[in-house]
């Protein structure tokens, strides 16, 4: 499996697919600081509540899933994760979750009431 995020004091890179990010070209990354500008199609913060699945639009329809990144904190938890993100098993069983699709993401947590993510939704025009 290649390594696709990269996080160090000079930045964020994130590749494509089957791609090493420590290798790749310009041409090979979904996603790099030190590109001029990527445009943000929408971010903000939603809190997880564990009465229902719900499901946040983006207001497009993108030709390919687009990048979205997560920054999810729950009592002393935080994490960064980049597109779907599942806590502890499978969707079925697991403590939380998000899934992006081309036109949403959906969120849940049945096990974690009260859990706040930030979230940015890229358009990368992929």
């Amino acid at each position: 499996m290649a390594n696709r995020v990269l996080l160090d004091p000079n930045g964020m890179k994130v590749s494509r697919p089957g791609v090493d990010v420590l290798t790749a070209g310009d041409a090979d990354l979904l996603f790099s600081s030190d590109f001029s500008q990527t445009p943000v199609h929408m971010k903000g913060i939603v809190t997880f509540s564990s009465s229902s699945i719900r499901t946040l639009n983006f207001g497009r329809t993108f030709l390919n899933m687009p990048m979205v990144t997560f920054l999810v904190s729950y009592s002393s938890f935080y994490g960064l994760y980049i597109n779907d993100w599942v806590e502890s098993g499978s969707l079925s069983s697991a403590n939380a979750y998000v899934r992006v699709r081309n036109s949403s993401f959906t969120y849940y947590a049945p096990n974690r009431d009260g859990l706040v993510m930030r979230y940015i939704v890229w358009d990368l025009n992929l």
